[in-house]
């Protein structure tokens, strides 16, 4: 599932045919992003429905599907580029307790003119797919007063074929403090760990709901912030920046790290907007830029790391989200 345009002569006529093949592939690349959506969905429910039957009311779910679609981006500022392909879906189960959210992600890969690529054998695609498998656990509670706390910990697997060596833990807490009905202060710090790579993080976020200005909503975080509004019960727009993290068990026959690693970073800011046709169905559609970001590489061990630089690139996405 790649491409790769370097042997094609880019005259007008081989132009119009690289875009047409492009579509082609892209189109099919859709249905199969809708297809491992919905199994992922229809997996969720299926586990899902007899807690919902044991706990009534009592509990809340939801499910999550995205699909996006980046143009393609230059690496080391040469000809060699990719895009990406990007589906996935989560569902969310959420008790007076603790909250619980099961995912999965596969991104697809297009590659043109690889033999000018910094990595790899310039004849074999450096990878076709990236999966990532997650889940997580969030609890919350109140300490007393305006004062209350949080914790959270994940485990996920990233790999491209086997998934061996592609476990990652994380684990994070604090405490948070809602001074009035508009604002919210959360403060913490938490832990990644991974086989060959594992650094502490910040928790920390302000967030602000207008009691004034009814439909404004604002939170400035790490790693994750917004500023959105509701023009009405039908539709909202959202401003959205974070950071983009990833790690990656790469594949045994590998052409870029036999058993070794791919580290993906770089920040993102979008502007979407939100559909509501139904009281508990939201569409988001909307564009991104993903920014500059670097594309790292290690061996086995974690050593021999090697850097490389993305270009900035634009990305189309939607994500269509139904609470049961």
């Amino acid at each position: 599932m790649y491409r790769d345009f370097a042997s094609i002569k880019m005259r007008p006529a081989g132009i119009t045919m690289t875009m047409i093949a492009l579509g082609v592939r892209t189109a099919r690349e859709s249905v199969l992003v809708s297809a491992v959506s919905m199994m992922v969905a229809l997996l969720f429910l299926l586990v899902l429905s007899p807690l919902l039957s044991w706990a009534g009311e009592g509990m809340d779910a939801s499910m999550e599907g995205e699909g996006s679609v980046s143009l393609p981006a230059s690496l080391n500022d040469g000809s060699g580029k990719y895009s990406v392909v990007r589906a996935g879906a989560t569902g969310t189960v959420k008790t007076q307790y603790v909250t619980v959210r099961l995912s999965a992600r596969r991104d697809m890969y297009s590659w043109f003119n690889r033999h000018s690529l910094p990595f790899g054998n310039g004849s074999k695609v450096p990878w076709e797919a990236l999966n990532r498998l997650g889940l997580s656990l969030r609890h919350s509670g109140e300490l007393g007063g305006d004062w209350g706390y949080f914790a959270s910990a994940s485990a996920s697997a990233s790999y491209e074929k086997q998934i061996d060596g592609s476990l990652g833990l994380s684990a994070s807490a604090g405490t948070v403090w809602k001074p009035s009905q508009e604002w919210t202060v959360r403060l913490g710090a938490g832990v990644v760990w991974h086989k060959i790579r594992s650094y502490p993080i910040p928790v920390a976020g302000i967030s602000y709901r207008s009691q004034a200005l009814k439909g404004f909503e604002a939170e400035l975080g790490f790693p994750y912030s917004h500023v959105g509004y509701r023009v009405n019960e039908w539709l909202g727009v959202r401003l959205t920046g974070e950071m983009d993290y990833g790690l990656y068990r790469l594949a045994s026959d590998s052409a870029v790290r036999r058993d070794g690693y791919v580290e993906f970073s770089g920040y993102s800011t979008g502007l979407w907007a939100e559909l509501t046709p139904l009281e508990a169905m939201t569409l988001r559609l909307g564009c991104a830029w993903d920014f500059q970001g670097n594309v790292t590489l290690y061996r086995e061990n974690g050593e021999g790391k090697k850097q490389y630089s993305r270009a900035g690139t634009p990305r189309l996405g939607a994500t269509m989200r139904y609470d049961f």
